[in-house]
């Protein structure tokens, strides 16, 4: 039975800046985005959720900061702590650095707290990228991940290295990107469980002015260890896309995913779509379909966004 849920989404705005000056050093530029609930009554079957945003600029660093905390309601309008979670990210960068090793660096971190079951998701990507002989990007991430579902769960740690390049043909009509990454987990830091090595390529093609077309595919090897056994498997995923912005005000995104899994035989087929509508310059309105939107079932998720600082 198709569903249709309200989400409270994010207001950005009510912008506060300042500049505070250290003693012997350059000037340090804080800024600071509140979200905020939208309305004080939860819908039916919605979520509410808000957070706040704040970033730190000065001639050694760029250090951007968020926090999010999210509320699920059940179909009986009622929030408990199982539905709770709460949310942190960061994302570091470094000019000097930058000019010292000739490429562009980034640390990113998020944090993913489940508030009901102690459970935590951490995660930490440093990385590279830089320009390759003015044809194409080399992205170059290394990834280090954290998990434990719940207090009485086994800790999982997983490791990993991803390589990509982007670039695009045609004048820019084409864009292009791939990737090659592969990474191990472990259970309690040494019990290697699973090994999987994934290609990734992907391609976006300006048919008309406003409408681009999208495909992307992805094949997956996949090793998995139990006790004494291994299990090894295919998982290939292909995608295509259709992307159309008619006018200023109107846009249209439609995708067809498909996954096959190479041990059982298992196909996979995903629809879902987008309608969105901005009536004015701070405000927007989306109708959002998936065969897989709300808890893996099809529904239909209608999304508001509001930026106070416009009206």
């Amino acid at each position: 039975m198709r569903r249709i849920y309200h989400k409270l989404s994010r207001i950005s705005g009510m912008f506060l800046g300042f500049g505070t000056a250290c003693a012997g050093a350059s000037n340090v530029d804080m800024s600071i985005d509140p979200g905020l609930f939208q309305a004080e009554k939860p819908p039916e079957n919605g979520q509410l959720s808000s957070g706040l945003d704040m970033s730190l600029r000065n001639q050694l660093m760029a250090l951007d900061l968020g926090y999010d905390f999210e509320v699920k309601m059940d179909d009986e309008q009622t929030a408990t702590d199982d539905n709770t979670y709460q949310k942190l990210g960061a994302t570091l960068r470094s000019k000097p650095l930058d000019r010292l090793l000739g490429v562009n660096t980034r640390v990113q971190a998020n944090s993913l707290f489940t508030t009901a079951t102690g459970g935590y998701n951490h995660r930490l990507v440093p990385g590279f990228s830089r320009r390759v002989l003015d044809l194409a990007t080399l992205d170059v991430n290394y990834q280090y991940q954290l998990n434990r579902p719940n207090t009485d769960a086994v800790l999982q740690e997983k490791q990993g290295y991803s390589f990509g390049l982007k670039g695009s043909l045609q004048g820019g009509r084409l864009k292009w990107s791939g990737k090659y990454s592969i990474d191990d987990t472990y259970r309690d830091s040494s019990l290697l469980t699973q090994s999987s090595e994934t290609y990734r390529f992907q391609s976006d093609y300006e048919l008309l002015p406003q409408m681009q077309l999208q495909l992307s595919s992805a094949l997956t090897n996949k090793t998995e260890f139990r006790n004494a056994n291994e299990l090894n498997f295919l998982q290939t995923q292909y995608g295509a896309g259709l992307k159309w912005m008619p006018s200023e005000q109107y846009s249209l995104d439609f995708k067809v995913n498909q996954t096959g899994l190479s041990h059982t035989g298992e196909e996979t087929l995903l629809r879902s779509g987008t309608v969105s509508w901005f009536p004015r310059q701070d405000m927007s309105l989306s109708l959002n379909y998936g065969d897989q939107l709300v808890e893996g079932a099809p529904g239909v998720l209608f999304n508001t966004r509001f930026l106070l600082d416009r009206f």
